[in-house]
């Protein structure tokens, strides 16, 4: 079974994109200060209040008490922060399906953001929210993307997968193509993915993915 946090992320995911729950809701620590621990990059620990808004551009804020002035941290500034069952880090210079894709088929460049760590094996997963400005709708659209990445390859790049972005149904087949590339050796995977459509259970694919790791 996938993670207590990583099937919560999905499940509400879900009612997220259905429009029946807000991300203040999905991430309740994006509008208040909830407890939890940042990484430092010489791997020591802050315990303290974190609060921050699952957002590309958004900055983590940390207090180490409610009495506490707030600092604020980027993602190249720490290893990682934790709230809840939630584990978050940085990746830096990814590609994601946003804003590109429904017209122009192809993905955008992302220089840095935070993502939860969903699950970490032969392959790590991770989930991001990209904010970006929908020239179709004519509005800031949300863009949720699961990352898969060949765990401590060097050079191994995140290959995204989007989730509820809009594009057409020949396009998404073509958006699978870099992910069974990625999981070629793994058939119960790629045959999966092969069969996966736009309106399909992700959670389905993460379980997929985790057997990997089991003998």
């Amino acid at each position: 079974m996938i993670s207590r946090g990583a099937f919560y992320s999905i499940l509400t995911l879900l009612l997220l994109i259905s429009g029946l729950i807000t991300r203040a809701q999905l991430y309740p620590y994006a509008g208040q200060f909830m407890q939890g621990t940042v990484l430092m990059l010489d791997s020591s620990r802050l315990e303290g209040e974190v609060k921050w808004e699952p957002h590309q551009n958004r900055k983590l804020r940390f207090r180490t008490s409610a009495a506490a002035e707030a600092v604020t941290y980027s993602p190249q500034d720490i290893l990682a922060f934790t709230v809840d069952s939630f584990y978050f880090v940085p990746l830096f210079d990814i590609r994601v399906w946003a804003e590109n894709a429904a017209l122009l088929g192809r993905t955008s460049a992302i220089k840095q953001v935070f993502a939860q760590r969903l699950h970490v094996g032969t392959f790590t997963v991770y989930m991001v929210f990209i904010e970006a400005y929908d020239g179709v709708s004519g509005a800031i659209q949300t863009y949720p993307n699961l990352l898969f990445q060949r765990t401590g390859v060097p050079g191994s790049t995140p290959v995204p997968f989007p989730y509820a972005v809009r594009m057409k149904d020949k396009r998404f087949e073509k958006v699978k193509e870099p992910l069974i590339t990625l999981f070629k050796d793994h058939p119960a995977v790629t045959e999966h993915l092969r069969n996966l459509n736009k309106q399909d259970d992700i959670a389905a694919l993460l379980e997929t993915v985790k057997a990997i790791d089991i003998p």
